[in-house]
């Protein structure tokens, strides 16, 4: 089995490094060409279900890489909740809530209003990711989603492989670096045992 981690394309939010979580702007003009140029590398490979965040740059970008394959939408693989952070870059969250702010930065378990912690997140993908391992050894899956989601579901992946404890850190989690229109594979090997990569399909050159 192969499940394809895909980051949606470029919004104009990741332009502005403006936190996106839960906020739902759609995909600008590079995102779009980023998503045609992995519609190409996607056209002969064998997909047997796809799943895609429910907000709207998952959706756009599932399907223009699958315009005619049927896909399940679900808010279990959102981007983490920013709550009142949503929107803003860290030069206004710095000024505007310093205290709270640092201290997030500091302990991602802080409570941010209208926000997830860091360990409700981790919950939401690991239940997630539980059911993705559950499926038909003989089937390829696609999840287009986002960031914070593809280093979570990468994390889980390596506490099955032996390489990370399963109360692995916050910083284990930024050690992955996932830009937009980045593509990873979870592949199952005949041995049984588990690989994890990274694809570069040709043609891709957005920067993030």
């Amino acid at each position: 089995m192969r499940i394809y981690l895909i980051r949606h394309g470029e919004t104009d939010y990741t332009i502005n490094k403006k936190y996106c979580g839960s906020s739902n702007p759609p995909l600008n003009e590079m995102g779009i060409n980023t998503a045609n140029i992995l519609k190409k590398y996607f056209q002969n490979k064998p997909i047997n279900k796809i799943y895609s965040s429910d907000l709207i740059r998952a959706i756009e970008t599932t399907k223009i890489i699958f315009p005619y394959n049927k896909f399940t939408k679900t808010k279990l693989i959102r981007e983490m909740s920013f709550g009142i952070f949503e929107g803003y870059d860290y030069q206004y969250l710095s000024k505007k809530y310093t205290s709270l702010y640092q201290k997030w930065i500091s302990n991602p378990n802080t409570t941010i209003p209208k926000g997830e912690t860091f360990s409700q997140f981790k919950k939401r993908i690991k239940k997630f990711f539980n059911k993705l391992i559950e499926c038909d050894k003989n089937n390829n899956i696609a999840v287009v989603s986002h960031g914070g989601v593809i280093r979570l579901l990468i994390c889980e992946a390596k506490v099955l492989q032996g390489k990370l404890d399963e109360n692995y850190s916050y910083l284990d989690f930024w050690n992955i670096n996932v830009d937009c229109g980045s593509i990873f594979v979870i592949e199952w090997m005949k041995n049984k045992k588990l690989k994890i990569r990274q694809i570069k399909p040709k043609g891709k050159n957005e920067k993030n």
